[in-house]
C-alpha cells in the first residue's frame, strides 16, 4: 500500500481523537489542553517577536508552563495591543511555510475597531475535504454529529442557506444569499429559498430575525429543521419568534473572526458547549483573575490552532459566564452563556456611561413584547430608542417602559417603533449609535 494511504488513515485517526476531546473527563481535558497551550507557546516565543518580548518582559520561558495554573502567569491581551504591533513583530518568522494555508481575515469592525490578519486555514479541516473550495470545519455543525448525522451526510448531502456579507461555502449544497436582498429584493430572496429548501438557515440573529418578519409581512412560514445563529446574542422573544415563523429553535453559534467557532448549542439550549479539543477558556475578573462558574467575567481564550498569528490568553471583549454543572444532554464539554458580544460599546448619558449589557439586562424585562433594540443618542438631552416590536406590543407597555427607563437611566426617551434595524452597511447589527460623537 502507499505511503499516501497510510498517510491518510493516521490523518483520519487523529481527527476522531480530535473530534472525541470534549467528550473525555474533565481531567483529560485537561490535559490536553495544558499539552496544547504549551506547544502553541513554544511557537509564539520562538517565532513570534511580539510574543518572545512579552514573556521575556515578565521573566516567562515555554518550559515554565510546566501545570495548568502557570497558564495564568502568561500576560492577557487584547485587540488594541494587537492594533499597535508591526507585521513582523505580530506573526510567524518563516511566513513562507504558510503561503498555501492562511487567508487574510478582518473583523467587522462593528465596535469602531477594524482589525486584520493572518489566520491558518486548514487547521479544522476533515483530511478528506482539505484540498476541497470549501471549509470542511466539523465545529460549524457540531451539533448534528451529536444527533448521529454523519460527517458525509452533512458535506455531501444536507442543504444551507446562508444570509451572508460575504460568500463563504461551508458544504457541497450551498446556498449564498447576500445580506441586502432584504432590502433590495425581499421577493427573489423568498424564492430562492423557497426553492432551495434547506436543511439548515444561517446568519447573524438581527440578519434572521429580518428575514422572519419578512415572512411574517407576506403571510408565509417555513418549516426548517434547522437554524443556526452567530454574532450576536438572542433573547427569549427572538427564539420565540424563530420557532413560531421559521418552524425550530436555533442553534447559536459563539465564534469570534479573531478566534474562530469557540462554542455551540446542543439541542436542550442550555449553554454553548465549548470546543474544549481547540481552545483554552477563562472567565477573568477586572484584575485577570479567574472567577466561578456562574459568575460572568470577561472571555479569555487561548486559540491552540493559529500558529501563524498565535491568540494567547486574547481577551475578546466579550463577557459570559461558565454555566455550573455537566448539561442534562451527557456532553461533558463545559457549557458558556454569553451576557454580551462587544458591538455597541458605551453611551453616556449624564455624567455616566452605560455599557451595552446594561441595556439588554434592562430589556430582557420587556421580552414578550421588544424583538430588537436601537439606543440612538441624538444630543446631550435626547435619547431615541427604535424598538422592532412584537405583535403583543401596545401602548401600555410603551409607557412602562419609558417609566422604568427613567427610572434606571434617569432621562427621558423618545421611543420610535421601526420596521428593521438598519445594518450600517455591516453585516452585525449596531445597537447603540452615539450621534454627538460625530458633530464634536
Amino acid at each position: 500500500m502507499s505511503n499516501s494511504f497510510f498517510s491518510h488513515i493516521k490523518k483520519r485517526a487523529a481527527f476522531e481523537l480530535w473530534m472525541q476531546i470534549h467528550q473525555s473527563p474533565s481531567a483529560l481535558m485537561r490535559v490536553w489542553q495544558l499539552w496544547r497551550t504549551q506547544r502553541i507557546v513554544a511557537i509564539a516565543y520562538t517565532h513570534v517577536p511580539m510574543y518572545r518580548k512579552l514573556m521575556d518582559d515578565t521573566g516567562i520561558v515555554p518550559a515554565g508552563i510546566r501545570k495548568f495554573s502557570d497558564i495564568q502567569k502568561l500576560p492577557v491581551i487584547n485587540k488594541q495591543f494587537l492594533q499597535k504591533q508591526q507585521w513582523e513583530d505580530s506573526t510567524h518568522s518563516i511566513l513562507r511555510n504558510f503561503q498555501n494555508s492562511y487567508r487574510m481575515a478582518l473583523t467587522s469592525g462593528s465596535t469602531g475597531e477594524p482589525f486584520s490578519f493572518p489566520q491558518s486555514t486548514n487547521a479544522f479541516l476533515h483530511p478528506g475535504y482539505s484540498a476541497k473550495p470549501l471549509r470542511a470545519n466539523p465545529l460549524l455543525f457540531r451539533f448534528l454529529f451529536w444527533q448521529g448525522h454523519s460527517f458525509e451526510d452533512i458535506y455531501e448531502k444536507m442543504r444551507v442557506a446562508g444570509i451572508r456579507i460575504y460568500n463563504l461555502p461551508c458544504v457541497k449544497n450551498y446556498l449564498y444569499i447576500p445580506v441586502r436582498m432584504l432590502h433590495d429584493d425581499d421577493n427573489g430572496l423568498l424564492e430562492k429559498i423557497t426553492y432551495f429548501r434547506p436543511d439548515i438557515l444561517e446568519g447573524r440573529t438581527s440578519v434572521l430575525v429580518e428575514f422572519a418578519r419578512l415572512l411574517e409581512e407576506h403571510g408565509e412560514k417555513m418549516k426548517l429543521p434547522f437554524i443556526i445563529t452567530h454574532g450576536e446574542t438572542i433573547n427569549n422573544a427572538q427564539l420565540e419568534y424563530f420557532e413560531k415563523m421559521l418552524g425550530s429553535k436555533p442553534y447559536s453559534r459563539y465564534s469570534l473572526e479573531e478566534v474562530p467557532d469557540v462554542a455551540i448549542d446542543c439541542a436542550l439550549h442550555t449553554g454553548l458547549h465549548v470546543h474544549e479539543e481547540s481552545l483554552l477558556l477563562e472567565i477573568l475578573d477586572n484584575a485577570d483573575k479567574p472567577v466561578a462558574p456562574g459568575v460572568p467575567g470577561r472571555l479569555v481564550i487561548t486559540h491552540f490552532e493559529n500558529e501563524i498569528m498565535p491568540f494567547i490568553r486574547y481577551d475578546t471583549g466579550d463577557v459570559g459566564m461558565i454555566v455550573p454543572g455537566i448539561c442534562p444532554c451527557g456532553i461533558r464539554a463545559r457549557r458558556i452563556k454569553i451576557h454580551t458580544r462587544k458591538q455597541g460599546g458605551f453611551v453616556a448619558i449624564g455624567n455616566k456611561k452605560y455599557h451595552i449589557s446594561e441595556f439588554e439586562a434592562f430589556f430582557d424585562e420587556f421580552a414578550d413584547f421588544v424583538l430588537q433594540f436601537q439606543i440612538v443618542k441624538r444630543n446631550e438631552k435626547i435619547i431615541e430608542i427604535r424598538i422592532l416590536p412584537t405583535l403583543r406590543y401596545s401602548r401600555i407597555h410603551e409607557e412602562e417602559l419609558k417609566n422604568k427607563f427613567r427610572e434606571y437611566f434617569k432621562t427621558d426617551t423618545i421611543i420610535r417603533l421601526v420596521k428593521s434595524i438598519r445594518y450600517e452597511g455591516e453585516e452585525k447589527a449596531r445597537f447603540i449609535i452615539d450621534e454627538t460623537a460625530f458633530s464634536r
